[in-house]
């Protein structure tokens, strides 16, 4: 049986093997019998089995205490120690010694013609139930103040843990080692909840603790503390291309070692420029020509930094020289002329203030001078420096710096054409114009209401002329409609009627072409108004 001893409510299997080390065999059938008040029959397997087939597959009745089954294989049968035949599998269910044994019926049969049954011995196991243990107290919980992450790695050497403290724990046992499951003795070291110490060495430390209290001993809470005190190794960059560099963005190659925690990142400074992050090989920004430093700072997992330097020089391109510096202050809007001279028949590159602020570019004669006009109004008031770079033809490398010219813009003139004049005047002058705009803006609005008010006034008059001529005609119409029936009397009415009818349409086209007429001459008015 495996195993021996369970825990109540633990489980345990029991296995049927067969030794014949003398004769062959090749049939068996085996009943097992087991006490039911302390251990259930909870699973069956004949995997792994010396038999091929089963005129009886394992089975087990925790009702009656047995298990059971019969197989057999074919000639030449088995001959030896430790045949596997079958497994079952049982729980514990009560305190006490559970003896399960081979019983009487078990059968052995012989690889030969009698077949007879050879068994000559059964087997039997006993297996101890016991009470498991109480339960196990938690450790107490340890942190850190100098080194909270126990993933990372830490410079300092000063280490200071606590723990939490348990309920009802009267002391405390602590051991710092290097192992990560070593296990304080059963001695109180302290009654205080907290350690501070300074470690020997770098390398990984573990720090150990458990709680007391009148249950027992807790178990055994780590901690672990990662310490590298040292920089990465010394290296040295280097530069490819190797030796005068004839290009402006050479390739930077870096590399080191770190004996604790290992390398993190890197950094890359050109002269006195800002660091960068980055990985090797680093391929600068375009730099002129000249001598350069290049400074690669190596961090590692604790924070640690070494520094490796190399220098290298790139190709020497001539610097240009700015000539035109007798003059140094212009007035706002007047052109700035940049003159000096280079290696003939060479691009000089203007910069305004910065390397970051290229103005633009010059061509050189075949005597080398060179010139570039800053436009009038691209630079407001201020002070200003220029300086210049010749790009070299067959490499492209920029030279060194030129000497700098400084100059100023004046806000207090400005030039206009060929006239110069003080920048109050043409304050004064923009005023003026935005006064005048606004006085035509005003002048405008209240032409535009004027107009308007007169429209209004002629579209009233030809209403009054319009209602006042319909009247008219209404009563001229009346009075001749009168005049005629009490000549004619009434039996020609219709007639009548009709006649009067054709003359009112006679007086209302008349009016009709009235009344377009004074329509046509107020709109003749407004355009000529507008004009």
């Amino acid at each position: 049986a495996s195993p021996t001893t369970v825990y109540v409510g633990g489980t345990f299997s029991v296995y049927v093997r067969v030794n014949s080390t003398s004769v062959a065999t090749n049939a068996y059938k085996a009943i097992l019998s087991y006490p039911k008040n302390l251990v259930t029959a909870i699973g069956k397997d004949s995997g792994g089995s010396l038999c091929s087939f089963w005129p009886q597959n394992p089975t087990y009745s925790n009702s009656t205490g047995t298990a059971s089954f019969e197989c057999g294989m074919p000639a030449p049968g088995f001959k030896g120690s430790g045949g596997h035949l079958a497994k079952f599998t049982f729980k514990a269910l009560a305190l006490g010694t559970a003896r399960i044994v081979v019983a009487s019926g078990s059968e052995i049969y012989g690889n030969d013609a009698t077949g007879n049954n050879i068994i000559a011995g059964r087997g039997a196991v006993n297996v101890n139930i016991v009470a498991p243990p109480p339960p196990a107290i938690a450790g107490p919980k340890i942190s850190s103040s100098t080194h909270p992450d126990q993933k990372a790695w830490y410079s300092s050497r000063h280490v200071v843990l606590t723990w939490e403290p348990k309920a009802n724990a009267t002391s405390y046992s602590y051991l710092l080692d290097k192992s990560p499951t070593s296990v304080p003795g059963n001695v109180s070291d302290t009654k205080d909840t907290k350690y501070e110490t300074d470690l020997k060495s770098d390398g990984i430390w573990y720090f150990h603790v458990k709680s007391y209290t009148s249950g027992g001993w807790s178990q055994t809470s780590h901690y672990k503390l990662q310490i590298d005190s040292s920089p990465p190794d010394e290296f040295v960059p280097e530069i490819e291309p190797s030796g005068v560099v004839k290009t402006s963005t050479p390739k930077i190659y870096f590399n080191t070692t770190d004996k604790g925690g290992g390398i993190d990142h890197y950094e890359v400074r050109i002269d006195d420029g800002e660091y960068v992050e980055s990985e090797s090989p680093y391929t600068t920004d375009v730099l002129t020509s000249g001598r350069h430093t290049v400074t690669v700072a190596a961090y590692d997992k604790a924070g640690n930094v070494s520094y490796g330097k190399n220098e290298f020089h790139i190709y020497e391109v001539p610097p240009p020289f700015i000539s035109e510096k007798d003059r140094q202050k212009f007035v706002l809007g007047e052109e700035i002329p940049i003159k000096g001279t280079a290696v003939p028949d060479s691009t000089v590159n203007v910069y305004l203030n910065s390397f970051d602020n290229l103005l633009g570019t010059a061509q050189t004669d075949s005597l080398g001078n060179w010139k570039y006009t800053i436009s009038g109004f691209k630079l407001m008031p201020g002070s200003y420096t220029v300086f210049a770079t010749t790009v070299d033809k067959e490499t492209a490398i920029l030279s060194a710096m030129s000497n700098i010219y400084h100059f100023s813009v004046d806000a207090k003139s400005m030039r206009i054409g060929f006239w110069v004049i003080p920048c109050w005047w043409a304050a004064a002058l923009l005023i003026g114009l935005i006064i005048l705009l606004v006085l035509l803006i005003i002048w405008l609005i209240a032409w535009y209401k004027r107009r308007k008010r007169k429209q209004v006034e002629e579209l009233k008059e030809l209403e009054q002329l319009v209602h006042k001529e319909f009247d008219d005609i209404e009563e001229e119409v009346e009075d001749e409609l009168a005049t005629t029936l009490h000549e004619h009397g009434t039996h020609k009415r219709a007639e009548i009627e009709k006649g009067f009818e054709e003359e009112v349409d006679k007086l209302l086209a008349k009016e009709e072409k009235k009344i377009i007429r004074e329509i046509d001459k107020i709109i003749a008015e407004d355009e000529e108004d507008k004009k």
